[in-house]
């Protein structure tokens, strides 16, 4: 079930339909019309359409490190379960060993 939400950023409403909670939609309208703000102040002659694209910029590039972060972390963890699989097998030969021999 989609919730409809009005968000206002930079004095325009958005019209948006989300399955995410209303409270969540509109805590994201607000920091992208904080964001913006931000932008327009340090850069007053950018348009809203040229701080929206810096923005959506900034985002992705954000988007992208966390991605690469997250591949790198997968990675790792992949080589520690393969680490734990090696000492697991070798635990058990060697526990059939010595249950061989008592």
């Amino acid at each position: 079930m989609f919730n409809k939400v009005t968000l206002n950023i930079m004095g325009t409403d958005y019209f948006i339909a989300t399955d995410e909670p209303v409270e969540y939609a509109e805590s994201l309208g607000a920091e992208m019309d904080a964001r913006l703000r931000e932008i327009r102040k340090k850069s007053p002659s950018a348009s809203i359409t040229q701080s929206a694209v810096l923005l959506a910029l900034e985002y992705l590039d954000a988007a992208k490190k966390l991605q690469k972060e997250n591949e790198a972390q997968r990675s790792q963890l992949k080589n520690y379960h393969n680490i734990v699989l090696k000492n697991s097998e070798k635990n058990e030969k060697n526990e059939k060993k010595d249950a061989a021999q008592n």
